[in-house]
């Protein structure tokens, strides 16, 4: 067996006997190819048979890596047997009964499944902390994972200091075996790239390409805030989403901005907002003021009442726009703002398809739908990926138009049915997703039944009424031989589409002359019975056409029934009033209005059927009944309480974002879902907004 300096740096470290291998290096250093090694010849040489898993982000990325290097390994020393190979479970069995099984983490019935022995993560930049931990939770001896250092993440964060970790560091120099065009490529970044260099070459920590606060630099504490504006920024959340308050010293003259961390908590209340905040010597009458997500309007006015100056943010500028007057100011974190610090660390410019970077922000967990989610338009929905920017949408906050459109490439995704009282939502996104409730923002993973969510309230219409055939009078009369049918009104809803049918179906046979069938077209569901013509000599044989009026037919109280005046076609066009024997019936608890009617030719046998008749058209809101009157409302939103939710991983699928101006929230297949904010942008800017629209003119 080929082994490499690597190699032998990590069975040194195994040496110790840890319970976690931390194998950080640079590009081509060898670091997956000797766990491989080493995890094969340990799970070979096993007394009794054992587990060993190697995941990583995806299978197609373990296809590409992985998988390919644990068969050259076992090729190359004639231990390969294709029989033993599952090229649909993607496990390798060895001649002692054990196994190596290859999966993603966006399988959750893998992450969350049965116990293992070994686990080795590959390319662990790549796959969250909630994951890992999860699997970790389930593996009872040794635990390894390997990553190029891009930035830090979990494995700096959750292992730097831990006891049983042992720290195994490689770069390009330790392989021997690189290709020479390689190793030629990775000595040129040093000249092109430093950045780069530093990661790929150096194997050491850097950060992301792309981020929009490159440049910030960690201090022990704030300085005396003499001389300086001091504002605090609130950025809210709850149960899943933590609360964050930043305190912000501003100084214009020296561009310098200095944060502080003061919580960065879940399950904060307004109350206990308010108590961290006095705990800062904050008053309503004097000191800095506060400025808060101005989403949040009720969440002031309470803070407020509790004696804190809490005001909103101001979001007239674009985020873009706000991001650049923030970024001519040096920025000083202090080394206690841990959470903050990581935020910095992980919020990018978004990547156009072809790579290139943008002017706009995007968060770094490229939160985003699967193609085919409806977002509410004053045009009706329309799906994520035919929006562009220009196109307006629909938010709590009115209509609203589209800044950026972005295409996130595959992401692993949950296809969720959310399951309300009268209808249901399918959501296909990341997990990690904001979706709105009345206890504030949550990812949708963590979204429970209880949970109260806004939705758009023209999409919980749903109503439909009818009357059965054995609910009409079958009552007859001289010269009818029978009367019978039913009516029926619905009303369905699909998207901003309000879709009203109406449909009277009624069979009439009479003894004397032929007479004309009506279809009418009502507000509410209606029983109408035909009335009975006295019969007339056959001289004076007639066809009796309704005449069509603006408001129906008007109708007056007769002493038997209802007597209607109709036009009589004869010879000379007279007028006469006809008699008949009893009266129509209404359903409904009001008195019908008669819309429309069209007259429908009737033969001898009484054979007459209505046709249904639908109209469609675009509402602002849907009626619950169609027997009252409902007033329209102006908002478009309203609360829903989740009954149940069902679901499973999805896989990884082409997902979609948009970025709206102001609201930066828009409605996807009825529900109200949110794109990132920060807390310090609101402390920073504001207080500067109407000085920072005058320097952004300027520059």
């Amino acid at each position: 067996m080929k082994t490499t300096g690597t190699f032998a740096k990590t069975v040194q470290a195994l040496a110790l006997h840890p319970r976690y291998l931390d194998s950080e290096g640079g590009a081509r250093s060898g670091k997956t190819f000797t766990n491989l090694q080493i995890l094969a010849l340990l799970a070979s040489s096993d007394k009794t048979p054992t587990i060993t898993s190697v995941v990583s982000e995806n299978l197609p990325h373990l296809k590409k890596g992985a998988i390919r290097d644990f068969t050259d390994i076992l090729t190359a020393d004639n231990l390969w047997d294709d029989s033993s190979w599952s090229k649909t479970e993607y496990i390798y069995t060895f001649p002692n009964g054990s196994i190596m099984e290859f999966y993603g983490v966006d399988n959750a019935s893998k992450v969350h499944g049965p116990a293992r022995d070994r686990l080795f993560i590959n390319e662990a930049q790549n796959v969250a902390w909630d994951a890992a931990q999860q699997l970790m939770m389930r593996t009872s001896g040794l635990i390894m994972w390997d990553y190029n250092p891009t930035h830090r993440f979990w494995a700096h964060e959750q292992f730097e200091n831990e006891p049983r970790c042992a720290h195994v560091h490689s770069t390009f120099a330790d392989n021997q075996y690189i290709p020479a065009e390689i190793l030629e490529e990775i000595l040129r970044l040093e000249r092109t790239d430093p950045a780069k260099w530093r990661v790929y070459g150096k194997g050491l920590v850097g950060v992301y390409e792309g981020l929009i606060y490159p440049n910030f630099t960690q201090v022990d504490a704030l300085p005396d805030p003499a001389g300086f504006t001091e504002t605090y920024g609130v950025d809210f959340g709850f149960t899943n989403d933590p609360t964050a308050i930043i305190r912000c010293l501003i100084h214009r003259g020296r561009k310098e901005i200095w944060l502080d961390e003061i919580t960065w908590q879940k399950g904060l209340q307004n109350p206990d907002i308010a108590a961290i905040l006095k705990q800062q010597g904050l008053k309503k009458t004097s000191g800095p003021v506060v400025y808060a997500d101005c989403a949040e309007p009720k969440s002031i006015a309470e803070i407020n009442s509790y004696g804190i100056n809490v005001k909103p943010c101001d979001k007239s500028a674009k985020i873009k726009e706000q991001i650049g007057f923030i970024n001519g100011f040096r920025l000083y974190v202090t080394k206690r703002s841990v959470n903050l610090v990581k935020e910095l660390r992980n919020y990018q410019w978004a990547k156009t398809t072809d790579g290139q970077w943008t002017n706009e922000p995007v968060d770094v967990w490229n939160h985003c739908f699967e193609a085919g989610t409806m977002v509410a338009t004053p045009g009706g929905p329309v799906a994520i990926e035919m929006l562009r920017p220009g196109d307006l949408v629909l938010t709590s906050q009115g209509v609203k138009k589209v800044e950026k459109f972005f295409e996130n490439g595959y992401r692993s995704i949950l296809d969720i049915s959310l399951n309300f009282s009268n209808f249901t939502v399918r959501v296909r996104a990341t997990p990690d997703h904001k979706f709105k409730t009345t206890e504030g923002w949550k990812q949708l993973k963590n979204l429970k039944p209880g949970d109260v969510l806004y939705v758009l309230k023209n999409s919980t219409g749903k109503c439909t009424n009818s009357t059965p055939a054995s609910a009409i009078s079958h009552a007859g009369a001289a010269g009818c031989t029978g009367t019978y049918g039913s009516s029926i009104t619905a009303q369905s809803r699909k998207g901003m589409t309000c879709t009203i049918r109406t449909g009277t179906r009624k069979i009439t046979t009479y003894q004397t002359s032929p007479v004309s069938g009506r279809k009418t077209i009502s507000r509410n569901t209606m029983m109408t019975l035909s009335p009975v013509v006295t019969a007339l000599p056959a001289s004076q044989t007639c066809v009796r056409r309704p005449m069509p009026q603006r408001s129906g037919i008007n109708r007056k109280p007769g002493a038997n029934g209802i007597t209607s005046t109709q036009k009589r076609y004869l010879r000379d066009l007279r007028f006469v009033p006809a008699s008949v024997k009893f009266a129509g019936v209404n359903s409904g608890t009001n008195r019908s209005t008669l819309l429309s009617f069209a007259a429908m030719p009737a033969n001898r046998n009484g054979a007459a059927i209505t046709t249904l008749m639908t109209s469609k058209r675009y509402v602002r809101f849907a009626e619950r009944t169609l027997c009252q009157t409902n007033t329209a409302k102006m908002s478009l939103v309203e609360t829903a309480v989740v009954q149940s939710i069902d679901g499973k991983s999805a896989g990884s699928v082409p997902v979609f974002d948009i970025c709206v101006e102001d609201a930066h929230e828009f409605f996807a297949n009825g529900v109200l879902v949110h794109n990132c904010c920060d807390a310090f942008r609101y402390g920073c800017y504001t207080p500067f907004a109407n000085f920072a629209s005058g320097y952004l003119i300027r520059i």
